[in-house]
């Protein structure tokens, strides 16, 4: 089957989040009502891309498509945007700490910054995990197409990853 229908719903609301999170460092210097809602906002949009997983696993069970099945689309399916939301997951306990430091007035804008960097983070990865999740629906693609289209995954994953590790050693220093 192609990708669930919901997992479109995913990719925007994470692009949200991205997006909240981000308004919600622009506004520190300037608004805390402002900075406040949008953090409060990005907090939201996480439960609701958890929520919205679930509703794409239903389909899939739907489609007798579960995690036990004999399919190496539904196990890549389950393992990926399982891995994926448990790293929401996490994202959203940091997220909820946070918010009760901004709640309390004790928020800074380093802790936004970490809080919308870390959000960034997750949305770039889901382009990734989302395009291979396409990629890997589509039953029309050569041998050769699955073998590129893995190494510009690759390629593109293990760019971010260094840029990630970068921007965390220049900012520990």
């Amino acid at each position: 089957p192609g990708v669930p229908v919901g997992m479109w719903a995913s990719t925007i609301i994470l692009v949200l989040l991205s997006a909240t999170s981000e308004l919600a460092c622009r506004n520190y210097a300037h608004s805390q009502e402002a900075y406040r809602r949008w953090f409060t906002i990005s907090f939201v949009l996480a439960i609701g891309f958890i929520l919205s997983q679930f509703l794409n696993w239903q389909e899939l069970y739907r489609l007798k498509l579960t995690p036990k099945a004999k399919s190496l689309y539904s196990f890549s399916f389950y393992m990926l945007t399982g891995l994926h939301a448990i790293h929401v997951i996490g994202g959203l306990v940091w997220h909820s700490l946070a918010l009760a430091k901004v709640s309390k007035g004790k928020g800074s804008a380093e802790v936004l910054r970490n809080t919308a960097v870390y959000w960034h983070f997750l949305g770039l990865c889901w382009v990734v995990l989302f395009g291979s999740l396409l990629l890997s629906a589509n039953d029309d693609l050569s041998g050769a197409q699955i073998v590129n289209a893995c190494w510009w995954i690759t390629g593109f994953s293990t760019l971010m990853f260094v840029l990630c590790w970068l921007r965390a050693v220049i900012a520990i220093h």
